[in-house]
């Protein structure tokens, strides 16, 4: 009766795979196994009815066992060629965002300029851009969009692009900030941009963000991405508003470039794992008279 039940079992199992026209390839390679295994099955069920000896079935079963070997392999190697293909079209998105961010500050008698930028993955939502550089006045864009990955670089080349259309309106941060609103209003999906915009002018020695402020000899504009501030220890504490504030005081006799790479390299050391881009601005305003 066992020798009845396998029988009609691995009968209906040919019936189902025959019946089955599905064409994947993966699936037609699992089927000939299964068939071969099926096949060497039956025959030792049969014989042994006859009271004859017969052991192929182990033999069927490796021939289904390497069906089932070929298709992990064959796709393992085709996941690894897909991601293979991912990363060389990473690779080209991360040169082209780096492309729309500007490589330095040029040459001013009034302002002296450092950029860092350290995004999580290789493309990321941090932006930042110099709206107007030269010896009479500055005016320095920074950036961050919600999430990382290629959505938020995405959006940050659509912040580039509603930034340089407002140029004209440089001088005016409320105005600048108002016109970049308007024109990415309802093109972010659901995520959003946070930025912050300043204008400084050497000639009324001037600096311009929500309110203006009055501009001295030395004066130190430091702006930067939440991913500066929320970084964490290994106990969970944030390198925090208070940590960057001593930095800054820390380094206030550094160049803006030392300066730069000194808060990106403490935050790093501080974080036991960067979960967010960083990105940090740091300006001097030196006047010299004319």
């Amino acid at each position: 009766m066992n020798d009845v039940v396998v029988i009609a079992a691995l009968v209906l199992l040919v019936i189902q795979s025959l019946l089955n026209r599905d064409r994947n390839r993966d699936f037609v390679v699992v089927r000939r196994g299964l068939l071969i295994f099926v096949a060497f099955a039956l025959w030792d069920n049969v014989v042994g009815e006859f009271g004859r000896a017969s052991k192929i079935e182990p033999y069927g079963f490796v021939a289904f066992l390497a069906a089932l070997g070929y298709v992990a392999a064959r796709q393992i190697l085709e996941r690894d060629q897909q991601l293979n293909a991912i990363q060389k079209e990473l690779e080209v998105a991360r040169r082209i965002q780096l492309s729309i961010l500007p490589a330095e500050f040029p040459h001013s008698a009034n302002f002296r300029v450092a950029a860092r930028y350290v995004p999580m993955t290789s493309v990321a939502g941090d932006f930042y851009d110099f709206i107007v550089a030269d010896d009479r006045q500055a005016g320095i864009l920074i950036a961050d969009v919600s999430g990382h990955g290629v959505p938020a670089a995405l959006i940050a080349s659509m912040v580039n692009l509603a930034a340089t259309s407002q140029r004209a309106q440089a001088a005016d941060p409320s105005s600048f900030l108002s016109g970049m609103n308007s024109a990415l209003l309802g093109n972010t999906q659901n995520q959003f941009v946070t930025a912050a915009y300043v204008h400084l002018n050497s000639e009324s020695q001037e600096l311009r963000y929500s309110a203006a402020h009055r501009l001295e000899q030395g004066d130190r504009l430091l702006l930067y991405t939440d991913g500066i501030v929320e970084a964490t220890d290994a106990s969970g504490k944030f390198f925090g508003q208070d940590g960057l504030s001593d930095l800054l005081r820390a380094t206030s006799r550094l160049p803006p470039s030392d300066a730069a790479d000194r808060i990106i390299a403490s935050v790093e050391e501080w974080s036991v794992s960067r979960d967010d881009d960083l990105t940090v601005l740091v300006c001097d305003y030196m006047r010299t008279d004319s």
